[in-house]
C-alpha cells in the first residue's frame, strides 16, 4: 500500500481535497535550512470520502494500491519511450534519415499526451485513494 499523511483543505459531501507534502530525504535534516539540495512539494489529491464527513483541517492519511504507481510509470515513461524507440527503429528500417527519424518520434509524443489528456476523466477513475483518520 502507499500511503501519505495530509489534511483536508476542502470537504463536500462526494469528497475531500487532501493536500500532501512531498519530501525529498533530505528535507528532514538538521542543515535543510544552511543546503540547496533540499525538496518540499505540495501536492493536491481529489479523494472520494465514500459517505463521511471531513472537517477542514482534519489530519488524515491517504492510502492506495501500489499497483496505482506501477500503472502511473507505464503511462506516463515505459509506453511514451516505447513508441519513442518504435517509431525511430521503424523509419531507420525504412531508409529515413536520423535526424528526420528522430523528429517523427518525437513527434509522436503530442499525439499521446493529448489522447491521455483527453482520456484523463476515464484515467483518473482507475486511480482510487482512500482516505482513514490519523
Amino acid at each position: 500500500m502507499i500511503e501519505h499523511e495530509g489534511v483536508i483543505v476542502k470537504s463536500s459531501s462526494s469528497g475531500a481535497t487532501v493536500k500532501i507534502i512531498n519530501k525529498a530525504a533530505c528535507a528532514s535534516c538538521q542543515l535543510n535550512g544552511k543546503c540547496n539540495l533540499s525538496d518540499v512539494k505540495e501536492k493536491f489529491i481529489d479523494v472520494s470520502t465514500s459517505g463521511r464527513t471531513y472537517q477542514e483541517g482534519d489530519h488524515v492519511t491517504v492510502t492506495g494500491a501500489e499497483s496505482i504507481g506501477f500503472k502511473a510509470l507505464f503511462l506516463g515513461y515505459i509506453l511514451p519511450f516505447l513508441i519513442v524507440l518504435g517509431t525511430v527503429v521503424t523509419l531507420t528500417v525504412l531508409n529515413y534519415s536520423e535526424p528526420v527519424a528522430g523528429l517523427v518520434a518525437l513527434g509522436t509524443l503530442v499525439p499521446y499526451y493529448l489522447i491521455l489528456k483527453l482520456m484523463s476523466n476515464k484515467i483518473q477513475k482507475q486511480f482510487s485513494f482512500y482516505l482513514k483518520n490519523t
